[in-house]
């Protein structure tokens, strides 16, 4: 909140919370919910897109640690959905190329119908729209789940039970 309860806290070390009075533009994060089903040997997905089309970026995380798996973008004229869509694509990807069978969790029930539709159906895929690298990547992205099965489980993140998912960005 202040300079001084800034100090305080560096002072303190690191691993100790300190929670201050919120300050205008000051954002205090929720604090994190049981989450009660959620299985944490498993990989979760966010994008994140600050205008719509806009730069979208996208990242995966371990569920249970939070470690960096990937992270991609931002690439210009994207949508969140695309992102989306990406992330749990590139997901599946990773997983079939470290031989890892973890569940995914996304929180966009949009992206994961079309991954399991195995179409993006992104108005940046229409005919005669220009062909950025956003729509290169989301047709390859369709093209690698042509014919492909994955021994991974497509969840849906449940924000209402759990909070924000792991991999959010933290920009809301």
């Amino acid at each position: 909140g202040t300079r001084q309860e800034a100090e305080r806290a560096y002072e303190r070390g690191p691993g100790r919370v300190v929670r201050a009075a919120p300050g205008p533009g000051i954002r205090v994060p929720a604090a994190p919910r049981e989450r009660r089903g959620v299985i944490e040997d498993s990989l979760c997905v966010d994008a994140a897109c600050s205008r719509n089309p806009g730069p979208v970026e996208y990242q995966c995380v371990r569920t249970g640690s939070g470690e960096p798996v990937f992270s991609r973008g931002p690439y210009e004229g994207g949508t969140n959905n695309a992102g989306e869509f990406l992330a749990i694509v590139d997901a599946l990807r990773h997983c079939v190329a470290e031989s890892l069978t973890l569940p995914i969790y996304s929180d966009s029930r949009t992206a994961l119908s079309w991954v399991k539709r195995k179409q993006c159906k992104s108005a940046l895929l229409e005919p005669g729209g220009p062909e950025t690298e956003i729509v290169r990547l989301l047709r390859d992205a369709e093209g690698w789940l042509q014919g492909r099965r994955t021994a991974n489980t497509l969840l849906k993140w449940e924000t209402d039970k759990w909070g924000e998912i792991p991999a959010d960005y933290g920009r809301k």
